[in-house]
């Protein structure tokens, strides 16, 4: 069976006997607590297996299990369970080390370690060169690991079959190869950055569900108006599932009237971040790069009135010994350090101010 990103396998409290294998693709498993809020309890990969418990025990799902991307599950009835166990006995030893791992992780609380791998690039204003960005993203992501660029023609030449890449989910005979490969292809790099048409295509949606972090490419000067990418993920269609948005605002040429211009972009935007590349700075592109690989560095400055001074000392310290840091922040004249910071001013140029 095929899931689309964002499809639910089956539904916490839903009373079921069958076990699943994941044969590619990502699943995430949510309990809806007496609050009425959810939470996210695990992920299953590649070669696990999901509704063990209610198999063995009779009780109703435990937790909902979503396709954190296309996914492709095999359905095994407890019939031929049974049968399996009867020919293989240790299975059972196999499945129950599983069921203690994941019962272990609950009660040690264990913080799940979000990474970024599938990383969707969706240009929403015209006239941009996605492909030159996409190409200088992967260029500083390949500092921190393995990165694959990927866009339709990419596909479609893979395969040695025009339109491949456009191919949608009820073409079954094409599409459950496709979902596999991308799926190989996410295991053996670091990174996976998919670059989306400017329309909602068929490869488009693909790219959204496959993502992990979503990146919305703007031209800074352009119209901050929805594009219709971007219109359609807000309807909200069933398969796409909400996911992390940050909004990259591309500034053709520096200044320091950059940050003037996120304002009515993020007016009608509800994004994580929102980073700004000037295409000739190369820092800019390392920043985000290092935001994307979980390694940006954040400086927080304290107060202490005429003793901030130090920190123009330490912030010298920090540089000389080749630092970078993607985040400020400070209180009392800290704060005052940290806007001198931000504004890539020089610790000589902070001191003369």
């Amino acid at each position: 069976r095929v899931l689309l990103g964002g499809e639910v396998l089956f539904e916490q409290g839903e009373r079921g006997r069958d076990l699943y294998i994941l044969v590619s693709g990502r699943l995430q498993a949510v309990v809806r607590q007496s609050n009425g809020q959810t939470k996210v309890i695990g992920e299953v990969s590649r070669g696990e297996t999901v509704g063990e418990m209610a198999l063995f025990t009779g009780e109703p799902r435990s937790a909902s299990i979503v396709a954190l991307r296309d996914s492709v599950v095999v359905k095994v009835s407890q019939e031929a369970f049974q049968e399996m166990i009867r020919r293989h006995p240790t299975m059972v030893i196999n499945i129950a080390k599983l069921i203690i791992q994941r019962l272990k992780r609950l009660n040690l609380a264990e913080q799940l370690a979000y990474k970024v791998v599938n990383i969707c690039l969706v240009p929403v204003s015209k006239g941009l060169d996605r492909a030159g960005v996409a190409r200088r993203l992967a260029d500083e992501l390949s500092r921190h690991g393995k990165v694959l660029l990927l866009d339709a023609a990419a596909v479609d030449e893979h395969f040695h079959s025009p339109g491949l890449a456009q191919v949608a989910q009820t073409d079954q005979e094409r599409y459950q190869p496709l979902v596999a490969w991308l799926d190989e292809m996410e295991a053996l790099h670091d990174f996976v950055l998919y670059m989306a048409d400017a329309e909602p295509t068929e490869w488009t949606k693909k790219c959204l569900r496959q993502a992990d972090e979503i990146l919305l490419l703007a031209d800074a000067q352009a119209s901050p108006a929805f594009s219709a990418v971007e219109r359609w993920l807000a309807e909200g269609d069933e398969t796409t599932p909400r996911k992390s948005q940050t909004l990259l605002l591309l500034h053709r040429e520096g200044g320091a009237q950059m940050t003037g211009r996120a304002a009515r972009w993020l007016k009608q935007r509800q994004v994580k971040f929102h980073h700004h590349l000037r295409w000739s700075i190369r820092e800019d592109f390392e920043r985000l790069a290092r935001f994307l690989s979980g390694k940006a560095v954040g400086l927080v400055l304290s107060g202490g009135g005429a003793k901030g001074m130090a920190h123009i000392g330490v912030y010298r310290a920090l540089v000389e010994n080749g630092v970078q840091f993607d985040l400020v922040g400070g209180t009392s004249i800290g704060s005052v350090m940290g806007a001198f910071i931000a504004q890539e001013l020089s610790p000589e140029e902070i001191f003369e101010r």
